[in-house]
């Protein structure tokens, strides 16, 4: 009998305790909540630098339309790189994004590095915007004209299919 008047004693001092315990779990729970919404406004600015286009899901939209590409979205040229490689890839890149014509140069100062960014740089202004332009003169600066056209297709020698076709033959 003892024995049960002490743990009914009991009784309400641990549910005290237990409702303090809760409290103190709430709170930390609480806590923990907080801190990592403030991790997550902090992180997300630099997460959205980080994505092209700026944090957006898709391509971001111009007013025609058509997507506008983030510079990133484009080979680079280095130093070393052909350039005429560079123009034929950079072209088929943006028709492949749908970028008019008239905005190639748009994106084109971020690309180029070396003797390119020299050509483009010495390029009067109302000149750099045209990119038709821009290539003629990288054309004229690395003498990429019609001999030098002439000259690599001659001397390219296709690996094996020059071949007879009756040499992988055999009984």
């Amino acid at each position: 009998m003892e024995l049960e008047a002490q743990c009914e004693c009991e009784k309400p001092q641990h549910g005290v305790k237990a409702q303090g315990e809760e409290a103190k779990r709430q709170e930390r729970e609480k806590t923990a909540q907080h801190q990592e919404a403030e991790a997550q406004r902090k992180h997300e600015p630099e997460v959205l630098r980080l994505q092209p286009n700026g944090g957006d899901a898709g391509p971001s939209q111009a007013p025609r339309g058509h997507p506008k590409p983030n510079s990133s979205a484009f080979s680079r040229y280095q130093v070393g790189d052909d350039p005429d490689v560079f123009l034929s890839i950079f072209e088929k890149q943006a028709r492949r994004w749908k970028v008019p014509d008239e905005e190639f140069m748009m994106h084109m100062a971020a690309l180029v590095e070396g003797n390119v960014a020299v050509v483009l740089n010495n390029l009067p202004m109302e000149q750099a915007v045209d990119y038709k332009t821009f290539k003629e003169a990288v054309q004229l600066r690395f003498n990429l004209g019609s001999e030098f056209f002439h000259n690599r297709f001659r001397t390219t020698v296709p690996q094996g299919i020059w071949e007879s076709p009756c040499t992988n033959l055999r009984p």
